[in-house]
């Protein structure tokens, strides 16, 4: 007798364990957000860790946060071109294209390297 109950436990207990058998969805699926990239990451230097946090804020549409971010980058090292660069692309998600186009220039004044050159050729081009 004690074995009929266990066994009738130990199938009760499977069975709702058991699933339908039919994969989720796409809208059940559970996919793991997605974190920024940043070409800042691992950067163990201040201005490096501060716009590192400044681009994942910018990318996830936290403008208020990169913007905080930025303001302490220029604190950290005021001349440094990727700073302005940032503060261009903010501005421009923020709606002021004007501000937008100086910090940009003032971010090429600045003498960029070649890739950073290139990201603000492409820039001024688009809010031209």
């Amino acid at each position: 007798m004690t074995k009929i109950i266990i066994s009738i436990g130990f199938s009760l207990l499977l069975a709702g364990c058991a699933g339908t058998g039919q994969p989720l969805s796409s809208s059940e699926a559970v996919i793991p957000a997605e974190e920024p990239t940043s070409p800042y990451e691992g950067r163990q230097d201040a201005l490096g860790a501060l716009l590192n946090q400044a681009v994942k804020a910018l990318e996830s549409g936290e403008l208020s946060s990169a913007s905080s971010w930025l303001s302490r980058a220029m604190r950290v090292e005021p001349t440094d071109p990727a700073i302005y660069y940032y503060l261009a692309k903010l501005r421009m998600e923020q709606g002021n294209v004007a501000e937008a186009r100086e910090l940009a220039g003032r971010a090429m004044s600045l003498a960029p390297d070649q890739a950073l050159r290139d990201k603000l050729n492409d820039f001024l081009g688009l809010s031209g």
